[in-house]
């Protein structure tokens, strides 16, 4: 999406960024922005530009914090699960 929306905007201005964009030099500055890697070759100039890539660094935070929380709550539901009768889940085997 992200990148898609880079190609358009620097085919509607020019100035939108430091050159025409291919539909790979959009993809590969959405994912420069979202592995944050940094950039250099590819940048925002105009006010319109840097609010799009603003955008997608928010929603990657948003993305990557989800991401977490699922993961957190695996772990500790797993943990939760294996102290339900008070053993560890190597001691709940029994003879």
């Amino acid at each position: 999406m992200f990148a898609s929306t880079y190609v358009v905007m620097a085919t509607m201005s020019a100035s939108n960024f430091d050159g025409r964009l291919t539909h790979t030099d959009g993809l590969y500055f959405a994912v420069t922005v979202f592995s944050t890697v940094g950039f250099g070759d590819i940048t925002a100039k105009t006010e319109a530009a840097r609010l799009v890539v603003t955008g997608q660094m928010v929603a990657d935070l948003v993305i990557l914090g989800l991401a977490l929380k699922i993961v957190s709550g695996a772990v500790s539901r797993r943990r939760q699960s294996g102290d339900a009768d008070g053993a560890q889940p190597d001691q709940q085997i029994r003879r």
